[in-house]
């Protein structure tokens, strides 16, 4: 019996031990909190004349690689979903599969922009929620399209682009410049897809 329970507390331990390390390896490679920059460049202004631009920050694709935003536009039109937490982001990939079929190869892009807020993100709970986006996007072209970032100041970041507060998601067009064109509220329906559409159509009227 008391072998039984030694051996017992030696497979506890291991598996703890196991545990720790799997923890200890899954800080080491989490996302660090990224720096912005705001341009100084001319702007296309609202009516209250404010620009309303993308601040400059790299973010991380689900498959690793790095981009510059707004420098990553290479079209006129951009449609870009921005989640501000791990619910949003889950709920932000149906509207890919939207952006997806509204793109035109040289005239409208697409992206997921996760802006996440890094003071209140632990390094080991940002691995988390990579790795959860890791299991919930399993499409290879949607993969490259869906970005993270884990801003140091996110309070910046959506003032900069308009946006009041992160209760909901945001759905955006922006310039080639990253100046905002359109901005919506909300996550994926009938109604909110229609606004995008028409918005869209609006934009790409001559």
């Amino acid at each position: 019996m008391l072998q039984r329970v030694r051996l017992l507390l030696i497979v506890s331990l291991a598996i703890a031990l196991l545990g720790l390390g799997l923890l200890a390896l899954l800080s080491q490679s989490a996302p660090q909190a990224a720096g912005l920059r705001l341009s100084n460049a001319p702007c296309q202004t609202d009516v209250q004349g404010q620009c309303l631009r993308l601040a400059q920050v790299t973010a991380t694709n689900l498959a690793g690689q790095d981009a510059e935003f707004p420098a990553v536009f290479s079209t006129p039109l951009n449609l870009v979903v921005m989640p501000f937490d791990r619910e949003q982001q889950i709920a932000a990939a149906l509207w890919l599969p939207v952006f997806e079929s509204l793109a035109v190869e040289g005239q409208v892009d697409y992206f997921s922009l996760a802006a996440l807020d890094a003071t209140r993100i632990a390094p080991l709970f940002r691995a988390i929620i990579r790795e959860t986006m890791n299991a919930t996007v399993q499409d290879g072209g949607l993969r490259q399209r869906t970005y993270l970032v884990f801003l140091d100041d996110q309070s910046t970041f959506i003032q900069a682009l308009g946006i009041e507060d992160i209760a909901q998601m945001r759905v955006l067009i922006l310039n080639q410049q990253g100046e905002r064109l359109h901005l919506q509220s909300g996550p994926h329906s009938p109604e909110t897809e229609s606004t995008l559409v028409q918005a869209l159509a609006a934009l790409q009227s001559p």
